[in-house]
């Protein structure tokens, strides 16, 4: 409600993301012309494993403020199983869809890897 009672209206971005907000989001990064995501993805995949070896402890926490599909999370969580005791991913996520799915994915593809799930913005943070 603050932003519409401000002179300037406005809403904030966290209402973006609800369940077809986040459809749309994921949408857009999977095109071309948005490169950042495939860019993040080339660098785990080509990094991820020097990541979890630089790693100087056995067990680590993976914390992810904003999932979105999960797809990114699994790269780095892949790597870091190979080489690490324990990982766990606690995951935060505005969008209760989003978060289900991102929490199957990475039960599915990273079945060691133990999972906290928060549904919130990051109001809190």
């Amino acid at each position: 409600m603050q932003g519409l009672k401000a002179p300037a209206k406005n809403i904030s971005s966290k209402f973006f993301y609800d369940e077809v907000g986040s459809e749309i989001f994921n949408k857009i990064t999977e095109q071309e012309e948005y490169y950042l995501t495939s860019c993040e993805k080339e660098i785990l995949l080509t990094y991820g494993s020097l990541i979890a070896k630089r790693i100087p402890y056995e067990s680590i926490a993976l914390v992810d403020f904003g999932s979105g599909d999960g797809s990114k999370a699994v790269l780095l969580l892949q790597s870091l199983v190979q080489i690490q005791e324990s990982v766990e991913y606690i995951v935060v996520e505005i969008s209760p869809k989003a978060l289900n799915e991102t929490v199957e994915r990475v039960g599915r593809e990273c079945p060691t890897v133990r999972i906290q799930s928060h549904q919130s913005d990051f109001s809190w943070a």
